[in-house]
């Protein structure tokens, strides 16, 4: 689990048509995205997009984020899945940990 959102990429699924011209509009807005490749390979969703990764560092305000993301066209999904749940249960060895949104 992270402390922080950024502490990890976060993760676009992209349509394949028009990703390079995306990377570059992302890269502008220093997202710093790559596409993530697996033995010179496009990653590839079970709907055959690609993903990108942003190494973007501590996100300081995820919603803002998530409404840019939202409005770029190429972007089916982003890694951001904001205001969702207040509870999460986690399986563990010793039994179910019940976590409460803060």
């Amino acid at each position: 689990m992270a402390d922080e959102l950024g502490s990890f990429p976060l993760p676009l699924e992209v349509i394949p048509y028009g990703s390079q011209q995306l990377l570059k509009r992302l890269d502008a807005k220093g997202y710093h995205p790559e596409f993530r490749m697996v033995d010179g390979k496009h990653v590839l969703t079970d709907s055959q997009n690609y993903v990108i990764d942003l190494h973007m560092g501590k996100i300081e305000d995820p919603h803002a984020l998530a409404a840019d993301l939202d409005s770029m066209t190429g972007i089916v999904e982003h890694g951001l899945f904001l205001d969702l749940v207040n509870t999460v249960i986690v399986g563990r060895e010793n039994g179910p940990e019940i976590l409460q949104a803060r």
